[in-house]
């Protein structure tokens, strides 16, 4: 509360004394929330004070029980190049060939983490953590803790949904396919441009379609890049969003995961 109320020329000399212990009130029980409310009501200075000490701990500090909501707190109130800094930490590609993003998916705590980068982050950027994301949506349906992420990620990518539903998986069906137009057919003698159309088992959502967004999970999964999906969004052609069936079904109990000295 006295970051909250307290004028600046009070509160200096305690966040002074503060930054000393960082590293170790994140991963307090009740030093952690002292940590976020600095990131949430003092100036950028301490902020970035904070995210430098996350900054190289990102994989660590998220499989904490306490520590990782200093990270989701980082995320939030951080600037979009600290948020940049964050996510590119753990998208790129380890000597061992994984990525912390691969461990983080599947921990109790840490996925709430990727799905905060998820919220936060736009573009771009967030084409990309999706792209990394999807060659692991089927494993994580063996997961507990991966049904939430598979959940924010039929949200912002529908067609990711339509993949995990597609033909061989246990509990899951289709969905019949709506097209996305009725021009006249060519068959009956009338001229007509190729309409574009919904991949399979991916039906329109009338709540996107009422509001004109495009359905750009299926371009993710049609580009290997962000680069060539951002190209790609510059095209006149556009497509109705889909709906987000369930995956919730056939998910098995988690392994155990450790979450710290304090946890």
């Amino acid at each position: 509360r006295i970051f909250e109320y307290c004028p600046e020329e009070f509160i200096r000399p305690l966040l002074d004394e503060l930054h000393k212990y960082t590293s170790s009130l994140v991963q307090d029980q009740y030093g952690n929330y002292v940590i976020q409310h600095v990131l949430e009501h003092s100036q950028k200075a301490d902020r970035d004070l904070v995210v430098s000490k996350v900054r190289g701990n990102v994989l660590i500090l998220s499989k904490h029980k306490f520590a990782s909501n200093v990270v989701e707190r980082c995320i939030t109130y951080g600037s979009e190049e600290q948020r940049r800094t964050l996510v590119e930490e753990v998208i790129q590609t380890r000597p061992d060939g994984t990525t912390a993003l691969s461990i983080m998916m599947k921990d109790q705590y840490a996925n709430y983490v990727v799905q905060k980068m998820l919220d936060a982050v736009e573009g771009n950027l967030r084409d990309l953590l999706v792209l990394k994301i999807r060659p692991h949506i089927q494993s994580l349906k063996k997961y507990t803790y991966g049904k939430h992420l598979i959940t924010k990620i039929e949200k912002l990518v529908p067609q990711m949904a339509a993949m995990a539903t597609s033909p061989g998986i246990s509990g899951m069906q289709p969905s019949p396919v709506t097209p996305v137009s009725a021009l006249p057919s060519p068959s009956l003698g009338l001229s007509a441009q190729p309409t574009p159309t919904l991949p399979s088992a991916c039906p329109l959502d009338p709540r996107h379609q009422a509001a004109g967004e495009p359905a750009y999970g299926s371009l993710v999964s049609q580009y290997d890049s962000p680069t060539a999906l951002a190209h790609h969004r510059s095209s006149d052609v556009s497509f109705s969003a889909c709906l987000q069936p369930s995956l919730h079904a056939g998910m098995s109990s988690p392994p155990e995961f450790s979450a710290g000295s304090n946890a």
